[in-house]
C-alpha cells in the first residue's frame, strides 16, 4: 500500500504530511475484525509514530531518539506537551 487510492478515506488527511501514519492507521481498520491482534499491534504502531512525530515538532526528538514508547509519552507529559486526560 503505497499509493493515496488505497488509504482509508478515515486517514486520507494524513496521507499528505504523514503518509507513513495513514498507511498504518489504514491497515488497522483493515484488521480490526479479520485479525484483531493485527489491528492491535498497528494501532500501537500508530500511537508511537504520533509520539515520535509531537516530539519532532516539540523539539524534543534528539533527546529520546532511542528510548522506548513509554519513556518518551512520560516526558512529553512531564514538560507539558501532552496530558493525561482528553477533554
Amino acid at each position: 500500500m503505497s499509493n493515496q487510492e488505497n488509504i482509508s478515506e478515515n486517514f486520507l488527511f494524513l496521507s499528505g504530511s504523514a503518509p507513513d501514519l495513514a498507511i498504518i492507521a489504514t491497515f488497522a481498520e483493515q484488521y480490526y475484525r479479520s485479525d484483531p491482534n493485527s489491528s492491535i499491534v498497528k494501532s500501537r504502531q500508530f500511537a508511537e509514530i504520533c509520539a515520535k512525530y509531537v516530539a519532532a515538532k516539540s523539539g524534543i526528538y534528539q533527546e529520546l531518539n532511542r528510548q522506548n514508547f513509554l519513556y518518551i509519552i512520560n516526558k512529553l507529559k512531564q514538560k507539558g506537551i501532552i496530558y493525561d486526560r482528553i477533554h
